[in-house]
């Protein structure tokens, strides 16, 4: 009879217990197929995390990145283009991609916040493939990175839709599918990793000490990288942008007629500096007594401006019309009606591109109600850098304006009404930007010269006639 030697019986019953744990271990992740092999790291099954999740995120993450450049191109557009670019998803007042893409909160310091999803993104991507590809246990701890960095996106996501709904009342629709990315992140990396998303944070923040120090810096890398492009691209663009404006206007254009739908043209900006042939259609432009003016009411010439106060090219005009009213204060009546680049207070534009114009335009009417428009107006195109709230107390003090009326005058409904009332009127007659310049119903657009305005007002005082009367030569540069 043969016995056990007594050594086999303890082999036997350590087989036993490896294969024990290997099955509890099953039982409690579905997971693990067995004990370490070969002195390795622990092997983990392909069903340990759920691969079509991870590989419907990546397929959302793609979309995101997409859409991400799309918002960050057009953000530039919208503020550094030439004027003509209009987003693909814009669809009326209350479903518009450049209203919110062109709000205070669409940028943090001069860039818009979809770049910062690019980085964001590609750090996703990069842990969800790690997920998707490794069979250690770095794979679920891929996973759990990934859904670390969707709760901060998802946080920011509630913030901008909250603006959307309660301070802009207009959603972007570009703007929530990278909402609904951020969400799809938070929850398809939960359904694969078969964890609720408090105790996946949990895992994640765990492994920040340990396995998951190297996955968090290869991913830092990467959004590092990607940041690095995407701000270089950034700036490539924005530099490329307000090159062709530029060119725009110093290159005739033909045929876009100012004050029209066209893109911005050269008239739109500056003079040519050539001769031009002068405008003969005449708007009829209506003027109300309680339009800022001066001048005589009966003035056989009326040069009316639609301007806005944080406008640089309206800030240039002024400069050549400021000794104009000089000359002719007692032949001409020069109006200024209001025109703020802002759909806060001018229903007829859709994009913000002053932050502070409808301020500014509530300071002047509400000077205008003390009898001292114009030396307001002519304190805020000299500091128009300093045209915020405190900018305009400052002036309004400066001024002499009653203050305590002028601070109720700004919370007034009717200014904002009066402020509104100008920009319809404009909106009726083609302006659609500014500076917009009709001399007895003559439209130019842009920064005129002293010299063409002089020559245009000579012509309806009847001083110039005839053929002379028809086109614009400008007088010849002064020799040194």
């Amino acid at each position: 009879m043969k016995t056990k030697s007594p050594r086999s019986a303890p082999s036997a019953r350590k087989k036993t217990d490896s294969q024990t744990d290997a099955s509890d271990a099953t039982d409690a992740s579905d997971a693990t197929e067995g004990a370490e092999a070969g002195g390795g790291a622990p092997v983990v099954a392909v069903s340990e995390l759920r691969r079509g999740p991870l590989t419907a995120l990546l397929g959302l993450l793609a979309l995101g990145l997409v859409v991400a450049t799309y918002m960050t191109v057009a953000h530039l557009e919208l503020f550094h283009g030439t004027g003509s670019f209009k987003s693909i998803c814009n669809f009326g007042a209350h479903l518009s991609c450049d209203a919110v893409n062109t709000s205070d909160q669409s940028e943090i310091r001069g860039i818009g916040i979809a770049l910062f999803a690019l980085p964001a993104y590609a750090m996703m991507a990069f842990l969800v493939q790690q997920a998707r590809s490794l069979r250690t246990k770095q794979a679920r701890v891929a996973a759990a990175l990934a859904h670390a960095l969707a709760w901060p996106a998802v946080a920011y996501s509630a913030y901008l839709l909250f603006v959307m709904a309660f301070q802009l009342h207009t959603f972007c629709l570009f703007c929530l599918t990278l909402d609904t990315v951020n969400v799809s992140a938070l929850v398809l990396t939960a359904v694969a990793a078969r964890e609720t998303p408090p105790a996946l944070l949990g895992e994640a923040w765990a492994a920040l000490d340990g396995p998951g120090k190297r996955l968090t810096a290869i991913a830092a890398g990467v959004g590092a990288v990607v940041l690095a492009f995407a701000l270089g691209g950034h700036a490539w663009l924005r530099a490329s942008l307000e090159a062709d404006a530029r060119a725009a206007v110093t290159t005739p254009s033909g045929s876009a007629e100012p004050g029209g739908d066209e893109p911005v043209s050269i008239d739109d900006i500056i003079p040519r500096p050539g001769p031009r042939k002068l405008p003969t259609k005449r708007w009829q432009v209506p003027v109300d007594d309680d339009d800022a003016s001066v001048g005589p009411k009966d003035a056989k010439v009326t040069v009316v401006q639609f301007a806005d106060f944080q406008c640089a090219f309206c800030g240039r005009l002024e400069q050549q019309m400021a000794p104009i009213r000089k000359t002719y204060a007692a032949q001409v009546r020069f109006v200024f009606k209001h025109f703020p680049m802002n759909p806060r207070c001018n229903p007829t534009v859709k994009n913000e591109k002053h932050k502070y114009a409808c301020e500014a335009a509530q300071a002047g009417e509400c000077a205008r109600r003390q009898g001292k428009f114009w030396p307001m107006h002519d304190l805020l195109y000299e500091r128009q850098a300093h045209i915020e709230r405190a900018g305009l107390d400052a002036d309004a003090a400066e001024v002499g304006l009653d203050l305590a009326a002028y601070a109720t005058c700004m919370d007034d409904p009717t200014v904002g009404a009066a402020i509104a009332r100008d920009a319809t009127e404009g909106g009726s007659i083609k302006v659609n930007s500014t500076p917009r310049t009709f001399i007895n119903g003559r439209l130019f657009g842009g920064v005129l010269s002293e010299d063409l305005l002089d020559f245009v007002i000579r012509i309806e005082l009847g001083l110039v006639t005839g053929k002379d009367a028809e086109v614009y030569a400008p007088k010849p540069a002064a020799s040194e």
